[in-house]
């Protein structure tokens, strides 16, 4: 009697381990899936872009803006084409055209090959970020950038500091950058310091 009270609670007590197992592994979670987004670089590199519900991080925002106004704004009289070609890759179509305007309109262009001058440009301050929110097409960020710019002819050398005004847009989608971004209108303050170089 005592060995069927025994089996009795023994088998009771299985039962209820096993239920709580197959419940557990019925109720455990299933790991989803997660797309994952590339582009290929210019250069050939193979480069994650952000999933469309992934917010773009502030550094990240800084970080392409000033690479992207820096490799814009650096060409020389005898390389400009190929450079410009890369360089828009940064720009939606109107984006670019606003950057080419400011070019045709400023007459640097026919100075820098008048001249026959090399442009280098790199970031004199921090970008500031001026304006963000949602719009009609996407996440939407206006930054501004001073950048220190040098031209350069031989040994005859200039040097000038623009604040360009950049519209940003995140479109995963389109742009071959690393973060998704895009520049959808650059404004570049026409008034610019000159100073003579040490």
């Amino acid at each position: 009697m005592k060995g069927f009270a025994f089996g009795m609670v023994f088998g009771a007590v299985l039962g209820a381990v096993l239920t709580l197992v197959l419940l557990q592994n019925f109720s455990a979670p299933v790991p989803q899936s997660q797309d994952r987004y590339f582009a290929t670089a210019p250069d050939g590199r193979i480069m994650q872009l952000n999933p469309k519900d992934q917010n773009v991080t502030d550094p990240q925002l800084l970080s392409f803006l000033s690479a992207a106004l820096s490799e814009t704004y650096t060409f020389g009289f005898n390389d400009y084409a190929q450079r410009f070609e890369k360089s828009s890759l940064h720009f939606t179509k109107e984006g670019w055209e606003s950057f080419q305007a400011f070019l045709a309109e400023s007459g640097v262009m026919a100075q820098v090959e008048q001249a026959r001058e090399i442009v280098t440009t790199i970031p004199a301050t921090s970008p500031v970020i001026v304006q963000r929110g949602r719009m009609d097409d996407g996440y939407h960020w206006v930054v501004d950038q001073e950048m220190l710019t040098t031209f350069q002819s031989g040994t005859d050398k200039r040097v000038e500091t623009h604040r360009f005004r950049a519209h940003l847009g995140w479109m995963p989608d389109q742009s071959e950058t690393g973060y998704g971004l895009q520049i959808k209108k650059l404004e570049i303050d026409p008034r610019k310091k000159t100073r003579q170089p040490r």
